[in-house]
């Protein structure tokens, strides 16, 4: 029987796999960044939004995405904005390059999962997702109740 460690360690090499496939099929000429294409994602499904509210999705502090956003910037995927009404807050908007990134990236994603879920009957799978939606939505509640 495998204790809970073990079975969190293999989650862990699990993402770190899923990372290393994805990393090796993008393109060699790809700048992508960490978070850069969830970053590129986030902005493609919900549209242009404040940096604050782009940290907010991200789960992370306004802080650390400043240097993602101007790489993003400077290989022209994102533009930023700033705000007539309050010159400290800016935009962040998709450009067409960066819509056809994000897009390259969630095909390459796809492709990724579908390689690593291959082994893996449709039942098991279902199952795979019952079981991470519960420890997901536990974890959550674990948060929340640390945080309140």
């Amino acid at each position: 029987m495998q204790s809970d460690l073990d079975l969190l360690r293999q989650l862990q090499r699990t993402d770190v796999l899923f990372r290393r496939l994805i990393h090796q099929l993008l393109p060699p000429d790809s700048t992508g960044g960490h978070g850069h294409g969830k970053i590129l994602y986030i902005l493609a499904k919900f549209g242009p939004m404040s940096q604050k509210e782009l940290a907010q999705r991200l789960e992370i502090r306004p802080q650390s995405l400043t240097d993602a956003l101007t790489r993003l910037e400077q290989e022209g995927t994102i533009s930023r904005i700033r705000s007539e009404r309050d010159k400290r807050e800016q935009t962040v908007e998709i450009t067409e390059k960066g819509r056809a990134r994000s897009e390259q990236l969630h095909a390459l994603r796809v492709e990724t999962a579908g390689r690593i879920m291959e082994p893996l009957t449709q039942e098991e799978r279902e199952q795979l997702g019952r079981i991470m939606d519960k420890i997901l939505d536990y974890g959550k509640e674990l948060e929340d109740a640390g945080n309140g």
